[in-house]
């Protein structure tokens, strides 16, 4: 398995946030070979990531987080593909215990769910790290399956991993979820715009169980 582990962080207009968010992940990966995938299509934010050695991969037209997880996936060059947002704050550890966690697996590829503070993840991590080739053979090709606005698709790639046996929740790889929620941040507009998207997604969500998952979305 490939040492490097790719970071892939949609986001847009939360610039400072984004930097937050990226640098503290830098700051607690030392040690480790990661790369960062900020995928945007707002300048500022480019600007924000001026300082720092993430990758920019910028979009000419706006995404849901789906489309940019999808894309950013496209660039990324490690093996260990990791589910990022700009609302999340990296532990130390968490990279060291997520690598752990992944040679557990039988063949080494699976999904490994974070600590994300606020649930169970046995029951559902929101947040993950995929091998590439768990990914390729089971997952279509995501990293999170595209077809969803934004919501139900943690729920999906939970069940496929657990369905093949090859998910863990990583209890000590921390990457807390600062999202309103849980009552760790304020609502602003793009919370608020995703918020519309929910029922719609769930009801995708019910009916892809209904008929195993297919996958309908060419592979990243």
């Amino acid at each position: 398995m490939s040492d490097l582990v790719s970071v892939v962080i949609p986001t847009r207009d939360r610039p400072e946030q984004a930097q937050a968010c990226v640098d503290r992940c830098w700051h607690v990966s030392r040690g480790y070979d990661v790369e960062i995938i900020v995928v945007t299509e707002d300048m500022a934010t480019v600007r924000a990531m001026a300082g720092t050695s993430a990758r920019i991969c910028r979009s000419e037209t706006p995404l849901t987080a789906p489309q940019a997880w999808h894309l950013g996936a496209k660039i990324a060059k490690g093996d260990v593909l990791v589910l990022g947002a700009d609302d999340l704050w990296f532990y130390h550890g968490w990279v060291g215990e997520t690598l752990d966690c992944m040679a557990t697996f039988p063949d080494g590829a699976g999904v490994v769910g974070f600590n994300d503070l606020a649930r169970d993840g046995n029951d559902l991590a929101t947040h993950w790290a995929v091998h590439r080739r768990f990914a390729v053979e089971h997952l279509g090709g995501s990293l999170y399956p595209p077809c969803y606005r934004h919501y139900f698709g943690d729920n999906e790639v939970n069940a496929r991993a657990k369905r093949w046996d090859r998910f863990v929740w990583a209890r000590y790889a921390i990457v807390e979820h600062r999202h309103p929620i849980f009552g760790k941040a304020n609502v602003d507009s793009l919370y608020l715009e995703k918020q519309a998207w929910f029922e719609d997604d769930k009801a995708l969500f019910e009916a892809r169980a209904k008929v195993n998952f297919p996958n309908v979305w060419q592979p990243a």
